[in-house]
Protein backbone atom coordinates (compact mmCIF):
# COMPACT_ATOMS: atom_id res chain seq x y z
CA UNK A 1 0.00 0.00 0.00
CA UNK A 2 0.85 3.68 0.14
CA UNK A 3 3.50 4.47 2.77
CA UNK A 4 2.04 6.93 5.32
CA UNK A 5 5.38 8.47 6.24
CA UNK A 6 8.87 9.09 4.83
CA UNK A 7 11.43 9.44 7.57
CA UNK A 8 9.94 12.12 9.82
CA UNK A 9 7.50 13.46 7.20
CA UNK A 10 3.83 12.34 7.15
CA UNK A 11 2.35 11.93 3.66
CA UNK A 12 -1.22 12.61 2.48
CA UNK A 13 -2.19 11.17 -0.91
CA UNK A 14 -4.67 12.52 -3.44
CA UNK A 15 -4.58 10.02 -6.31
CA UNK A 16 -7.43 10.86 -8.67
CA UNK A 17 -9.74 8.17 -10.02
CA UNK A 18 -8.77 9.27 -13.55
CA UNK A 19 -5.44 7.44 -13.08
CA UNK A 20 -5.22 3.82 -14.29
CA UNK A 21 -5.28 1.33 -11.42
CA UNK A 22 -2.08 -0.25 -12.71
CA UNK A 23 -0.26 3.08 -12.43
CA UNK A 24 -1.42 3.72 -8.86
CA UNK A 25 -0.03 0.28 -8.00
CA UNK A 26 3.30 1.15 -9.61
CA UNK A 27 3.25 4.48 -7.78
CA UNK A 28 2.81 2.79 -4.39
CA UNK A 29 5.70 0.42 -5.10
CA UNK A 30 7.91 3.27 -6.29
CA UNK A 31 7.19 5.29 -3.15
CA UNK A 32 8.05 2.27 -0.99
CA UNK A 33 11.35 1.85 -2.86
CA UNK A 34 12.23 5.55 -2.77
CA UNK A 35 11.38 6.00 0.91
CA UNK A 36 13.46 2.95 1.86
CA UNK A 37 16.35 4.43 -0.14
CA UNK A 38 16.05 8.12 0.80
CA UNK A 39 13.86 8.69 3.87
CA UNK A 40 12.98 12.35 4.39
CA UNK A 41 14.51 12.98 7.82
CA UNK A 42 14.39 16.75 7.88
CA UNK A 43 13.27 19.89 9.64
CA UNK A 44 13.26 21.90 6.39
CA UNK A 45 9.57 21.04 5.90
CA UNK A 46 7.04 19.16 7.98
CA UNK A 47 4.39 17.59 5.72
CA UNK A 48 4.08 16.19 2.20
CA UNK A 49 0.87 16.11 0.16
CA UNK A 50 0.75 14.23 -3.15
CA UNK A 51 -1.62 15.32 -5.92
CA UNK A 52 -1.81 13.18 -9.04
CA UNK A 53 -4.21 12.92 -11.95
CA UNK A 54 -4.51 12.06 -15.65
CA UNK A 55 -4.18 15.11 -17.88
CA UNK A 56 -7.26 14.10 -19.89
CA UNK A 57 -9.45 15.77 -17.24
CA UNK A 58 -9.56 19.36 -16.03
CA UNK A 59 -7.37 20.09 -13.04
CA UNK A 60 -9.30 18.47 -10.16
CA UNK A 61 -7.71 20.06 -7.08
CA UNK A 62 -8.33 23.65 -6.00
CA UNK A 63 -5.27 25.90 -6.24
CA UNK A 64 -3.08 23.05 -7.55
CA UNK A 65 -1.76 23.78 -11.04
CA UNK A 66 -0.95 21.01 -13.48
CA UNK A 67 2.49 19.73 -14.40
CA UNK A 68 5.11 17.73 -12.52
CA UNK A 69 6.83 19.66 -9.76
CA UNK A 70 7.44 20.14 -6.05
CA UNK A 71 5.48 23.09 -4.71
CA UNK A 72 3.57 23.96 -1.60
CA UNK A 73 1.31 26.36 0.20
CA UNK A 74 4.13 27.36 2.58
CA UNK A 75 7.74 26.56 3.42
CA UNK A 76 6.61 23.90 5.86
CA UNK A 77 4.13 22.11 3.60
CA UNK A 78 5.43 20.52 0.40
CA UNK A 79 3.34 19.25 -2.49
CA UNK A 80 4.42 16.60 -4.98
CA UNK A 81 2.33 17.25 -8.09
CA UNK A 82 2.20 14.58 -10.80
CA UNK A 83 -0.13 15.35 -13.68
CA UNK A 84 0.55 12.40 -15.99
CA UNK A 85 -0.09 12.87 -19.74
CA UNK A 86 -2.71 10.38 -20.91
CA UNK A 87 -0.52 9.70 -23.96
CA UNK A 88 2.10 8.19 -21.64
CA UNK A 89 -0.47 5.64 -20.46
CA UNK A 90 -1.66 4.94 -24.01
CA UNK A 91 1.87 4.37 -25.33
CA UNK A 92 3.26 2.83 -22.12
CA UNK A 93 5.97 5.48 -21.97
CA UNK A 94 8.55 5.03 -19.22
CA UNK A 95 8.26 8.69 -18.22
CA UNK A 96 5.01 7.89 -16.36
CA UNK A 97 7.20 5.99 -13.88
CA UNK A 98 10.47 7.89 -14.06
CA UNK A 99 8.80 11.20 -13.17
CA UNK A 100 8.00 9.76 -9.72
CA UNK A 101 11.70 9.21 -9.02
CA UNK A 102 12.64 12.63 -10.44
CA UNK A 103 10.23 14.57 -8.25
CA UNK A 104 10.94 12.46 -5.16
CA UNK A 105 14.64 13.19 -5.60
CA UNK A 106 13.84 16.91 -5.46
CA UNK A 107 12.26 16.22 -2.05
CA UNK A 108 15.51 14.54 -1.00
CA UNK A 109 17.44 17.62 -2.15
CA UNK A 110 15.09 19.91 -0.22
CA UNK A 111 15.41 17.70 2.85
CA UNK A 112 19.21 17.96 3.01
CA UNK A 113 19.74 21.51 1.69
CA UNK A 114 17.89 24.25 3.56
CA UNK A 115 19.17 26.83 1.05
CA UNK A 116 17.38 25.01 -1.75
CA UNK A 117 14.30 24.83 0.45
CA UNK A 118 14.24 28.64 0.67
CA UNK A 119 15.35 29.05 -2.98
CA UNK A 120 18.67 30.54 -1.89
CA UNK A 121 20.32 27.83 -4.03
CA UNK A 122 19.12 27.68 -7.63
CA UNK A 123 22.01 26.45 -9.80
CA UNK A 124 20.02 24.54 -12.37
CA UNK A 125 22.44 21.93 -13.65
CA UNK A 126 23.34 20.80 -10.13
CA UNK A 127 19.65 20.55 -9.15
CA UNK A 128 17.87 19.34 -12.28
CA UNK A 129 20.83 17.46 -13.69
CA UNK A 130 21.18 15.56 -10.43
CA UNK A 131 17.45 14.75 -10.28
CA UNK A 132 17.36 13.63 -13.92
CA UNK A 133 20.52 11.53 -13.49
CA UNK A 134 19.01 9.85 -10.41
CA UNK A 135 15.75 9.35 -12.34
CA UNK A 136 17.63 7.57 -15.13
CA UNK A 137 19.66 5.27 -12.88
CA UNK A 138 16.50 4.38 -10.94
CA UNK A 139 14.45 3.79 -14.10
CA UNK A 140 17.15 1.64 -15.69
CA UNK A 141 17.32 -0.48 -12.54
CA UNK A 142 13.58 -1.05 -12.13
CA UNK A 143 11.88 -0.63 -15.51
CA UNK A 144 14.15 -0.45 -18.56
CA UNK A 145 14.92 -3.61 -20.59
CA UNK A 146 18.52 -4.63 -19.94
CA UNK A 147 19.57 -3.97 -23.54
CA UNK A 148 18.41 -0.34 -23.35
CA UNK A 149 19.06 2.65 -21.11
CA UNK A 150 16.80 5.48 -20.03
CA UNK A 151 19.74 7.81 -20.57
CA UNK A 152 18.82 7.50 -24.26
CA UNK A 153 16.02 9.96 -23.45
CA UNK A 154 18.70 12.48 -22.55
CA UNK A 155 20.92 12.42 -25.61
CA UNK A 156 19.83 15.75 -27.11
CA UNK A 157 22.68 17.60 -25.44
CA UNK A 158 22.65 21.03 -26.99
CA UNK A 159 25.95 21.95 -28.57
CA UNK A 160 25.49 25.57 -27.57
CA UNK A 161 26.63 24.24 -24.21
CA UNK A 162 29.97 23.56 -25.87
CA UNK A 163 30.67 27.27 -25.78
CA UNK A 164 29.97 27.91 -22.12
CA UNK A 165 28.55 25.36 -19.68
CA UNK A 166 27.86 28.25 -17.28
CA UNK A 167 24.64 29.01 -19.20
CA UNK A 168 23.23 25.91 -17.48
CA UNK A 169 23.49 27.56 -14.08
CA UNK A 170 20.32 29.49 -14.90
CA UNK A 171 16.77 28.24 -15.35
CA UNK A 172 16.49 30.59 -18.35
CA UNK A 173 18.55 28.05 -20.34
CA UNK A 174 15.66 25.67 -21.10
CA UNK A 175 16.08 26.17 -24.86
CA UNK A 176 19.49 24.46 -24.68
CA UNK A 177 18.47 21.87 -22.10
CA UNK A 178 15.75 19.65 -23.58
CA UNK A 179 14.69 16.99 -21.03
CA UNK A 180 17.53 18.46 -18.90
CA UNK A 181 19.87 16.55 -21.23
CA UNK A 182 22.63 19.14 -21.06
CA UNK A 183 22.39 19.41 -17.26
CA UNK A 184 22.58 15.61 -16.99
CA UNK A 185 25.65 15.64 -19.21
CA UNK A 186 27.44 18.02 -16.83
CA UNK A 187 26.50 15.90 -13.79
CA UNK A 188 27.77 12.73 -15.49
CA UNK A 189 30.98 14.49 -16.54
CA UNK A 190 31.46 15.61 -12.93
CA UNK A 191 31.05 11.98 -11.82
CA UNK A 192 33.73 10.95 -14.35
CA UNK A 193 36.12 13.62 -13.06
CA UNK A 194 35.67 12.29 -9.52
CA UNK A 195 36.29 8.75 -10.77
CA UNK A 196 39.56 9.98 -12.31
CA UNK A 197 40.45 11.25 -8.82
CA UNK A 198 39.97 7.76 -7.39
CA UNK A 199 36.32 7.51 -6.37
CA UNK A 200 34.25 4.49 -7.34
CA UNK A 201 31.36 5.25 -9.67
CA UNK A 202 28.81 4.79 -6.87
CA UNK A 203 30.78 6.98 -4.44
CA UNK A 204 31.24 9.67 -7.08
CA UNK A 205 27.49 9.75 -7.68
CA UNK A 206 26.82 9.96 -3.94
CA UNK A 207 29.24 12.87 -3.62
CA UNK A 208 27.41 14.81 -6.34
CA UNK A 209 23.83 13.78 -5.49
CA UNK A 210 23.93 13.95 -1.68
CA UNK A 211 27.23 15.06 -0.14
CA UNK A 212 27.38 18.33 -2.09
CA UNK A 213 23.82 19.54 -1.30
CA UNK A 214 24.27 18.50 2.34
CA UNK A 215 26.97 21.20 2.58
CA UNK A 216 24.15 23.74 2.14
CA UNK A 217 25.53 25.61 -0.88
CA UNK A 218 23.89 28.93 -1.78
CA UNK A 219 23.94 30.96 -4.98
CA UNK A 220 26.60 33.18 -3.43
CA UNK A 221 28.99 30.50 -2.08
CA UNK A 222 28.36 27.40 -4.20
CA UNK A 223 31.60 27.71 -6.18
CA UNK A 224 33.72 27.56 -3.03
CA UNK A 225 31.63 24.64 -1.70
CA UNK A 226 32.08 22.90 -5.07
CA UNK A 227 35.86 23.29 -4.92
CA UNK A 228 36.12 22.11 -1.31
CA UNK A 229 33.93 19.06 -2.02
CA UNK A 230 35.32 18.01 -5.39
CA UNK A 231 38.93 19.19 -5.30
CA UNK A 232 38.84 21.40 -8.40
CA UNK A 233 37.19 24.69 -9.28
CA UNK A 234 33.99 25.16 -11.27
CA UNK A 235 35.96 27.02 -13.95
CA UNK A 236 38.50 24.21 -14.24
CA UNK A 237 35.66 21.69 -14.54
CA UNK A 238 33.92 23.71 -17.26
CA UNK A 239 37.22 24.02 -19.09
CA UNK A 240 37.75 20.25 -19.07
CA UNK A 241 34.23 19.72 -20.45
CA UNK A 242 34.94 22.28 -23.19
CA UNK A 243 38.33 20.93 -24.22
CA UNK A 244 38.95 17.30 -23.20
CA UNK A 245 38.58 14.34 -25.53
CA UNK A 246 37.31 12.48 -22.44
CA UNK A 247 33.98 14.24 -23.06
CA UNK A 248 34.11 15.32 -26.67
CA UNK A 249 33.98 13.92 -30.15
CA UNK A 250 37.12 14.17 -32.24
CA UNK A 251 38.04 16.74 -33.29
CA UNK A 252 37.03 18.28 -29.96
CA UNK A 253 35.36 21.15 -31.83
CA UNK A 254 32.76 18.64 -33.09
CA UNK A 255 30.86 18.73 -29.80
CA UNK A 256 30.38 16.64 -26.70
CA UNK A 257 30.02 12.85 -26.85
CA UNK A 258 27.19 11.52 -24.69
CA UNK A 259 28.48 7.95 -24.92
CA UNK A 260 31.63 8.91 -23.03
CA UNK A 261 29.73 9.78 -19.84
CA UNK A 262 27.12 7.00 -19.63
CA UNK A 263 27.10 5.25 -16.26
CA UNK A 264 27.71 1.54 -15.99
CA UNK A 265 24.43 -0.20 -16.84
CA UNK A 266 24.77 -2.35 -13.69
CA UNK A 267 24.91 0.66 -11.34
CA UNK A 268 22.16 0.51 -8.69
CA UNK A 269 20.68 3.27 -6.58
CA UNK A 270 21.34 1.16 -3.48
CA UNK A 271 25.07 1.09 -4.25
CA UNK A 272 25.04 4.91 -4.42
CA UNK A 273 23.16 5.62 -1.20
CA UNK A 274 23.89 2.68 1.10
Amino acid sequence: GLPPVSGTIPITYNLHESLPAAWTGYFATAMQNLIALLPLNTTNFSTLTVYSWNDNITEPYNNVSGGAYIGGSSQTDKWMVLEIPNAEFEHNHLHQYSVIAHEYFHLHQLSVNSSMSTQAFSIKWLMEGAAAAFESVYTDQYYTPSDQTYFDAQTSVNFLVDGDPAVLESYSSSDVDQNYSSSVFLVLALVKELMKAGYSEADAFKRVLTTFPTQNPTDSNWKSVFESQFGFSVDDFYNVVKTSSDYRQLPVTAGVDVNKVRPNRSLTVQSIFD
